[in-house]
């Protein structure tokens, strides 16, 4: 009897770069990542780069490992084996029955698609049995695009003034999707082109719901704003969304290398190594990022698809080069003891300290296209050493240059 995967020591390593690169690119479509996403203007980006990779990735096997196994065992090889002996056999049957129908020359060019027949059919088992495992995959990145389309879109293209954009709320009230709670209450304000503005107030008040609105990412429920004079619905979601940049609390690092991921605050110049670390420089992150064995092609969350052993520590029985093998496969961050303890100077949460300040150095990046008119900073420094905090808005400051500045801050924090 042919023997499982369950019933033996083994491990499991995805390795082809083309695999590992769509499924980072997969992950893209989860919903933790959509508003960076959406407001990064990154749709397009991910979507090239993901067919690119299925595109190279070709016609590999990319179903579960256990599946693959047990494909190959017996009973598969077998029906295989008489499939594909099956025409020798149609051909056999002809021959006695009516033997004069039967030639030589029938059974030489029996004998050159025998093997082309076999292939077909191998290629329909495969696509039948992966098809609907393959299309779930693709699904979660292409719906990415139809969040680009959820909002209502209008026709009017937006054409950024030197100074910046104006904006105007009248009576703008909102509840979040499946509330009643009002997270806005009757708010008008104006805000013109150019100017710095500051709003203060406690958790839950409404500061970032401002943001979210004037970003579009939600529609106000009563009321009206207007951008340069016009009704925000009625500009095109996707030239608002080139104008501004965002920098929030709320981020999360792309399971991309670092230079990547600050990369994408610009996607046409994303291959730029000395426009990223500039960004990097503005972020505060090129001095961490310095302290890397792989510097800015450091990825802190590899893909981790297909990669798992069975490799129990107390069985002798194992081959030694088998748990060797395990040692050597790639771990999820790929940040060494002796390189955290280079970094001890920051804070304990590694990871969020270093996404936080990777995000930063995005939005600075973003700031390179040139189209950006408006900038939201949405309390990005509450985890930051007073000297900290002064270097980002002091940076955030000197790349003003006219863009429409809205800063909130907790109430809290500004009185100490």
């Amino acid at each position: 009897m042919q023997p499982t995967l369950w019933t033996i020591s083994h491990i499991v390593e995805a390795t082809d770069p083309h695999y590992l690169r769509m499924n980072s690119l997969r992950r893209l479509g989860e919903a933790k990542y959509r508003q960076d996403i959406l407001m990064g203007d990154v749709v397009g980006y991910v979507l090239r780069e993901f067919r690119r990779s299925v595109g190279l990735l070709g016609d590999t096997d990319v179903g579960q490992p256990y599946v693959q196994y047990e494909r190959m065992g017996y009973s598969a090889h077998l029906a295989l084996k008489i499939a594909k002996e099956l025409p020798m056999l149609y051909y056999a049957a002809i021959a006695i029955l009516n033997p004069g129908a039967f030639t030589l020359s029938t059974l030489a060019t029996l004998h050159q698609s025998e093997s082309l027949l076999s292939r077909m059919f191998v290629e329909i088992v495969f696509y039948v049995q992966h098809g609907g495992p393959r299309l779930a995959s693709v699904q979660t990145v292409y719906d990415l695009e139809k969040s680009v389309h959820e909002m209502q879109d209008g026709d009017l293209a937006y054409s950024p003034h030197k100074q910046g954009m104006s904006f105007e709320l009248k009576n703008v009230s909102f509840s979040y999707p499946g509330t009643t709670t009002k997270a806005l209450n009757d708010v008008s304000l104006s805000i013109k082109p150019g100017q710095l503005v500051v709003i203060v107030g406690s958790n839950g008040s409404g500061k970032s719901t401002i943001i979210k609105l004037l970003t579009r990412l939600y529609d106000a429920t009563c009321g009206s704003i207007f951008v340069d004079g016009q009704d925000i619905k009625d500009y095109r979601v996707a030239d608002l969304r080139k104008a501004m940049a965002s920098l929030t609390q709320d981020h999360h690092l792309y399971p991309l290398s670092l230079g990547e991921n600050i990369g994408l605050g610009n996607p046409a110049r994303v291959g730029d190594v000395e426009m990223i670390h500039a960004a990097a420089r503005l972020g505060g992150v090129e001095g961490v990022v310095g302290k890397m064995r792989d510097g800015l092609g450091t990825v802190l969350e590899w893909p981790r698809g297909l990669q798992w052993n069975n490799v129990g520590k107390g069985n002798k029985a194992v081959d030694p080069e088998l748990r060797a093998a395990v040692g050597n496969m790639k771990k999820q961050v790929a940040v060494s003891g002796g390189e955290r303890r280079k970094l001890v100077a920051y804070p304990f949460n590694f990871y969020a300290f270093l996404s936080s300040w990777v995000f930063r150095s995005r939005t600075f990046m973003r700031f390179t296209s040139g189209a950006v008119k408006l900038v939201c900073v949405d309390e990005p420094s509450s985890n930051l050493d007073p000297q900290a905090e002064w270097q980002l808005f002091d940076n955030l400051r000197r790349v003003r240059e006219g863009k429409t500045s809205i800063w909130t801050r907790h109430g809290q924090r500004i009185r100490r």
